[in-house]
């Protein structure tokens, strides 16, 4: 029998997470845009779509225009996720530097997605999580992700084109848009180029996220009866530096009337 995935009682959000996102892109070195969804128009299409030809997404080193977030930089990536109505926006905040002004180089990136989930889904599923590498449907659009981070190449054609930041938003979008998953109400994508100093920020706020989803996993199993997961002690949890402002959060967020 297929068994229904829904979010236990005891899973933790990311409001508080979702809040200091907020408060960062209020600053007015962010841009913003309303989202552009469809984009019909829009060069930047899927390698799968019907009746077209399946281009390449795969960009080689001597063809990269841009390297965003690669093992040698800074690099910052998230899914963060609320049930509560009304407090992630629709649009796509920007900052740092726009491709037109890095190619050829590799810099700093931090991509951050927030959603607003109908009240009985699954936060955990990995099929959310997985969303955000479905740019990767995108020809020239090389994305690989690892725990906390990401990393793009974006084909030196695509930049001559005139790709920019602000596109790489609205791909995003789009790749959530059109997933079969009914889940998401409401998406905020967040995106940083060539910023350490924003990119570290949002290092910390990704590195909470990974506590809170490990402790909602280990809840999780619990709750199936399955067994619990001690990976969270504090003497081997690559994560501590970050556990005591967690804690703060968390009773700040139970005191909440």
């Amino acid at each position: 029998m297929n068994r229904v995935a829904v979010m236990s009682r005891d899973t933790r959000d990311h409001d508080l997470l979702i809040a200091s996102v907020l408060d960062i892109i209020s600053d007015p070195c962010f841009g913003f845009q309303k989202c552009e969804i469809p984009l019909d128009s829009n060069e930047w299409n899927c390698t799968d779509q019907p009746g077209k030809r399946k281009r390449s997404n795969l960009v080689l080193a001597e063809d990269t225009g841009i390297e965003l977030g690669p093992p040698s930089e800074k690099s910052a990536s998230a899914f963060l996720w609320t049930t509560r109505r009304d407090v992630v926006p629709d649009g796509i905040w920007t900052a740092g530097s726009d491709f037109s002004r890095i190619q050829g180089r590799s810099v700093s990136f931090a991509q951050l997605v927030m959603a607003e989930l109908v009240p009985d889904a699954d936060p955990m599923e990995p099929g959310l999580r997985t969303l955000m590498n479905m740019t990767n449907r995108v020809a020239g659009y090389m994305t690989r992700s690892m725990p906390g981070r990401i990393w793009i190449r974006v084909h030196k054609d695509m930049i001559k084109k005139g790709f920019s930041l602000d596109d790489a938003g609205n791909l995003i979008l789009r790749a959530y848009n059109d997933s079969p998953h009914k889940g998401i109400m409401r998406i905020a994508v967040v995106l940083v180029a060539d910023h350490q100093e924003l990119v570290s920020r949002f290092e910390k706020i990704v590195a909470m996220a990974r506590v809170i989803n490990g402790e909602n996993e280990k809840l999780r199993w619990q709750d199936d009866g399955l067994f619990a997961c001690d990976e969270l002690n504090c003497d081997s949890c690559g994560e501590r530096e970050f556990c005591s402002l967690l804690r703060e959060l968390i009773v700040k967020r139970g005191n909440k009337p």
